[in-house]
């Protein structure tokens, strides 16, 4: 009996134990392993080189309740791998076992490796490299990039009106995953968006719609025609309720389209049709006190109501169209695709082919066709290193030949009389140059890394928001890895409704010269990579780069974007005259002196001088003033003839070129510094001075932020700094309406 117990429960204790073994097993089998399935850049596969974009990754095996984080590596303006890392949040969707990730990364070349990684439980379980030609390469960073949300509307019909071939027109389906973070727009010329015949509504969230609207206040260009669906789109509740430059009223029928007829010059009328009860197909959204200003008004019984308004956003522009492109009468109308052309010219600009010709004769010969080109060369001389000239290095090499030739020979022979010595000698005249190679390298060039940095701080005085975009060169001592920050200090007070978010990045090189976005080149020796961190990352409420590898005496460019909700205070009080000036006082809100200050305020530009700390200056017909385009020109007229400071594209004076690429369209564009400024386009903000605004700009010595290396300040390893300060001020209309007009010769000869 105890024998036949003690086997029956052997039996079950092994079955147990084998269970124990056999059902995990089982289990593993069963479970599918992640694996990385597709992969879909840009917008509809379009994207540009050198800005952030947005990068979906399909991932098949996730379970909803998996520790998952995805990584991304590509190469950088300099061809290192860089990761960009995103963890699980709402930038993730589960459906059946399947996860779809949208992150963004900064591609620096046009053609190179993908890799991503997805790391579960702190341990890589799958992986996958993309090769060129498995997804599609990127756009050069000078071409400019549109982009249409909604049904057709002849947007890549109209932009060849442009006369430049230069524009790439991506057309975004129902049902297409935007992102929810707005640099992911970054790249993005112009946002094109109909509502007509399809209802945004339907496939577009409200974080999505937060996300546009703050890529509009950082510098986006936006073209939005909403008619039909006013009420629905930007009523109280609408979602795009803050894109209204005004108050929205009512949708109306409107009949008569001779404004806009005449807008494009277009002989064929658009061809308003009634219907059965007699009402007018063509739906106007009404908008009562409309903001910035109204180029396109259309007549009705009650009066007049816009049609077409420009309205600057933050430091972007929104161009809004009260009717519907994508629906009929426009439809069918032949002169849409002008109307929409004319449209363009305000966010992209043009080009003609003689400007182009002198873009390209640029590259030629300085390497560069962009001014962010000829900032970042400017950028990497630094004052505190001096290069060992080519006499010097030469006359080094003739005194080494002869040292160990025909010295070391004459020494041993006739001096000491003992040749063999010349196994000492040799040795000691190589040694002795190789410490003098490296004293002279070191004195010369240093033992701590040094940087070079410009700052440009924007401020809205309407509604209390700052954009800073900060360029920062660096050179490292040896070859070594660098942990790097950044750090608010604008010298003043602010009253801030929230933290300083931050993105820290890389800044590339325009083109095909050597070094360029454009080259096939990558940095084998420096094969590690290093990682970008961006706000949303898990490590960090703040943006940082980790691991960034430099060798000894390269140069590293980066760029820093950030922003904040912030109040400066007081910043002047301006109003319009009915000739066309303007009067009033700016203030000074920082606490430090602002220098060569100036106010612009189209067509005019009134010279302050120095603004000192907390100080007001009055503003009106005695102010000193020239004409905007002879200030950013240098232009001069004497009794014989005008004379235009030719545009110098070697020159490194950095004041020079920053204040070019600040108002590059007002100066005249490429047609002035033979250049393009699309890098860097939202740093231009020649359009608010094109719909009435000033802006008042001035410079000073005390830098507003700050690089940090492993969690320590870097200010004391700074060679050079600059910092400008623009201010956005409201101006008050004029009193009486007065008819625009050309400046007359003689009054320009008047202020000049």
């Amino acid at each position: 009996m105890y024998r036949m117990f003690h086997h029956w429960m052997m039996t079950r204790v092994c079955w147990f134990l084998a269970l124990q073994l056999v059902l995990p097993c089982c289990a593993a089998l069963a479970r599918q392993e992640p694996a990385v399935i597709d992969l879909k850049v840009g917008f509809n596969g379009a994207y540009k080189v050198g800005f952030w974009t947005p990068v979906t990754v399909q991932v098949e095996g996730i379970e909803p309740e998996m520790d998952v984080s995805v990584e991304i590596t590509v190469p950088d303006g300099d061809g290192l791998p860089t990761r960009y890392v995103m963890t699980e949040d709402g930038s993730c969707a589960h459906s059946d076992k399947m996860a779809e990730y949208l992150l963004c990364a900064k591609f620096g070349r046009v053609h190179g490796n993908l890799t991503v990684r997805v790391v579960v439980d702190q341990h890589v379980a799958a992986s996958r490299t993309f090769l060129p030609g498995e997804f599609p390469a990127a756009l050069p960073a000078d071409q400019q990039l549109v982009v249409q949300l909604g049904a057709e509307a002849g947007v890549e019909e109209a932009s060849k009106i442009l006369q430049q071939k230069n524009v790439h027109v991506s057309q975004l389906e129902q049902g297409v995953r935007l992102p929810d973070h707005w640099w992911c727009y970054e790249g993005i010329d112009t946002l094109v968006i109909t509502t007509g015949s399809e209802n945004l509504a339907d496939w577009v969230s409200m974080d999505q719609v937060k996300a546009m609207l703050h890529w509009i206040r950082m510098g986006g260009q936006i073209i939005l025609s909403v008619g039909r669906q006013g009420e629905q789109l930007l009523g109280v509740d609408g979602l795009l309720a803050e894109f209204v430059p005004g108050e929205f009223e009512e949708v109306v029928e409107q009949c008569q389209t001779v404004g806009l007829e005449n807008f494009t010059d277009v002989a064929q009328p658009i061809g308003v049709h009634r219907d059965i009860e007699g009402r007018c197909e063509l739906d106007l959204a009404l908008i009562a006190s409309p903001l910035g200003k109204v180029e396109v008004l259309e007549r009705r019984a009650e009066g007049t109501c816009p049609v077409v308004i420009r309205h600057c956003m933050g430091f972007g522009q929104l161009v809004l169209v009260t009717v519907d492109l994508d629906l009929p009468p426009l439809v069918d109308w032949a002169g849409r695709n002008r109307f929409l052309g004319r449209l363009l010219e305000w966010t992209l600009g043009k080009v003609n082919f003689q400007q182009r010709t002198s873009v390209v004769g640029a590259l030629r010969h300085t390497g560069y066709t962009d001014l962010a080109g000829q900032l970042r060369s400017a950028m990497d001389h630094f004052s505190a290193i001096t290069f060992i000239p080519f006499w010097f290095v030469a006359t080094l090499v003739v005194v080494y030949v002869l040292l160990i030739g025909p010295v070391d020979y004459i020494f041993l022979k006739h001096g000491l009389r003992r040749m063999e010595w010349t196994w000492v000698t040799f040795p000691l005249i190589i040694t002795g140059f190789c410490v003098v190679a490296y004293v002279l390298a070191y004195r010369l060039k240093g033992t701590e890394i040094q940087i070079n940095q410009v700052d440009i701080v924007d401020v809205d005085g309407r509604d209390g928001f700052l954009r800073g975009t900060t360029w920062s060169h660096a050179i490292s001592p040896a070859t070594e890895t660098y942990d790097l920050a950044f750090e608010l200090a604008i010298p003043g007070e602010m009253n801030s409704t929230g933290d300083c978010e931050v993105l820290l990045s890389w800044q590339g090189l325009p083109g095909d010269v050597l070094g360029g976005m454009n080259s096939m080149s990558t940095a084998e020796t420096l094969s590690e990579g290093y990682t970008i961190h961006g706000p949303t990352s898990h490590t960090s409420s703040k943006s940082e780069i980790v691991g960034l590898p430099m060798q000894i005496w390269s140069t590293k460019a980066l760029q820093t974007r950030w922003w904040i909700d912030a109040d400066l205070g007081y910043l002047g009080q301006i109003q319009a005259t009915p000739d066309g000036q303007i009067r009033g006082q700016v203030h000074n809100p920082l606490q430090v002196d602002l220098d060569d200050c100036c106010l612009y305020y189209k067509p005019w530009a009134y010279q302050l001088g120095k603004i000192s700390s907390q100080g007001t200056i009055l503003v009106g017909t005695g102010t000193d003033r020239r004409n905007l385009h002879w200030r950013l020109t240098r232009r001069s007229l004497s009794e014989a003839s005008d004379i235009i400071t030719p545009w110098d594209q070697y020159s490194r004076e950095i004041p020079r070129i920053i204040e070019m690429m600040m108002f590059h369209s007002a100066a005249g564009g490429e047609k002035y510094t033979g250049l393009l400024n699309r890098y860097q386009a939202f740093v231009d903000m020649s359009s608010h001075l094109n719909v009435g605004e000033a802006v008042l700009i001035g410079r000073t010595s005390q830098a507003a932020t700050n690089l940090r290396l492993d969690g320590e300040s870097l200010e004391k390893c700074y060679d050079q700094r600059w910092a400008f300060y623009r201010f956005v001020i409201p101006v008050e209309p004029a009193v009486s309406v007065r008819v625009s007009r050309d400046v007359s010769r003689s009054e320009l000869l008047s202020r000049n």
